[in-house]
């Protein structure tokens, strides 16, 4: 029996994909630390939480309705080909299959954060993805992504971690030697 779990939470090409199946992308986590600012946030869950890769820090916003936002500044253009919300249930108290079960946002991209185009469009959705992982149809060059929120079945809006995958224009590290 053989496993690979090099960048196993990363994304790689599906099975089905010939000549690359399972392949790693070569999609970095380029969000990793970087500058974040939000519409808002309640008590210590702010919103440097969304990109510190620790499942047990988190954001969460005074509210959860349409006026609620977070925004990532990657400090320089990278190409972005995935991103990936992780949601967290601060104070839900939802268990089981419920009604109003479901997850409602868009994301934008910008190169300067003043002109914006939709990334992932999930204004019309109505399905439960506490985990939402999207490829995007084309790569984007933007140097700010902003996830704007709609619905979440919390009473107030949380994420985890918000995961953007790509390349970005810097030097390549040395070799290890």
């Amino acid at each position: 029996m053989y496993t690979n779990t090099y960048f196993g939470d990363y994304p790689h090409y599906a099975p089905a994909i010939a000549g690359k199946m399972g392949e790693f992308t070569r999609w970095m986590l380029i969000s990793y630390k970087k500058s974040v600012k939000a519409s808002s946030y309640y008590d210590k869950y702010k919103p440097k939480n969304i990109v510190d890769e620790n499942v047990k820090t988190f954001w969460v916003a005074e509210k959860n309705d349409d006026k609620q936002w977070v925004e990532i500044d990657l400090l320089n253009l990278a190409t972005v080909y995935a991103v990936q919300i992780n949601y967290h249930d601060y104070k839900s108290n939802i268990y089981g299959k419920v009604q109003q079960l479901y997850h409602r946002y868009f994301m934008e991209g910008s190169m300067d954060g003043k002109i914006w185009s939709i990334l992932v469009d999930r204004i019309n959705d109505y399905k439960d993805v506490p985990n939402d992982y999207v490829e995007l149809g084309f790569p984007q060059i933007v140097r700010y992504v902003r996830y704007k929120n709609i619905h979440v079945p919390m009473s107030k809006l949380s994420i985890s971690d918000l995961r953007i995958f790509g390349r970005g224009y810097g030097q390549i590290p040395a070799k290890v030697k």
